[in-house]
């Protein structure tokens, strides 16, 4: 059950946190399955790769994981399944030791907690 799992294609500009419309499509799956299945919760945790300041970093995975409870909240999930945290740069999937490593680096995680 704690198990995280990387929802790829979301995607945000350099230093946002808005939803991109390539974003909404992946998130429709994640709003389905919370509408199919309403006794689950879950942590949506957001993570960047190591480019700018510790503290940046962190303040920014957590508006990206901010935005994505906000956008599932505004589609009528229950504020209480849903916790936002970031982790900034602490978790790494992969060593941030080449472009396209830190785009693997730069994601939304789901984990369900119960």
């Amino acid at each position: 059950m704690d198990v995280p799992i990387v929802l790829e294609g979301i995607t945000f500009e350099t230093g946002k946190a808005d939803i991109t419309p390539e974003s909404e499509v992946v998130l429709q799956g994640a709003l389905k399955t919370m509408q199919t299945y309403p006794d689950i919760f879950v942590e949506i945790s957001g993570h960047t790769d190591d480019v700018g300041s510790v503290s940046s970093n962190q303040t920014l995975s957590q508006r990206r994981a901010d935005s994505v409870r906000f956008w599932l909240i505004s589609k009528g999930i229950q504020p209480d399944r849903i916790i936002a945290k970031g982790y900034g740069e602490e978790f790494p999937r992969v060593p941030n030791n080449s472009s396209e490593n830190k785009r693997m680096n730069r994601r939304i995680e789901f984990k369900r907690i119960r």
